[in-house]
């Protein structure tokens, strides 16, 4: 009792029970199918990340690494001692991902194409621009540049 994990088992084993055409039965295969099903519908919602996992691959560890603090910018290669310095290399500043999307003047001219973002929250939906049938998302285009840079 009071175990998350478990708690999140017995959950599913409930779910599935009643979804399984009212068999008491609990097989591996349907709990698998539920969470399947789960996934699909966790991943067509609207909210944060939305299409995220259908990115380029580059541009998805771009978003991740400058989201969570973590990756080959200077502030974290400064905190794991692989570079003396955290500051930026264009203005001086301590280079974060939130700083290099939102501020460093060496990422200016490619910002400017997401208009007026000035948050994470602000590049959670996609801002598509571009001609009907080649429509293109900018956010995961500045992503995309910001990976090619490192």
């Amino acid at each position: 009792m009071g175990v998350p994990g478990n708690e999140a088992v017995d959950k599913l084993v409930g779910e599935t029970s009643t979804e399984g055409k009212g068999s008491p039965i609990i097989t591996k295969e349907g709990i698998r199918a539920l969470s399947r099903r789960k996934l699909e519908k966790h991943r067509s919602r609207e909210r944060f990340g939305k299409d995220r996992y259908k990115w380029s691959n580059q541009a998805l560890a771009a978003y991740t690494w400058y989201r969570s603090y973590k990756g080959p910018h200077r502030s974290w290669l400064h905190k794991i001692k692989k570079v003396p310095d955290p500051n930026c290399p264009e203005c001086g500043k301590e280079e974060t991902g939130e700083h290099i999307v939102f501020e460093c003047p060496g990422h200016l001219q490619e910002r400017r194409k997401l208009g007026e973002i000035r948050e994470w929250k602000d590049l959670d939906k996609p801002l598509m621009k571009g001609e009907e049938g080649n429509r293109y998302n900018v956010v995961e285009d500045f992503f995309y540049y910001c990976h090619q840079r490192m």
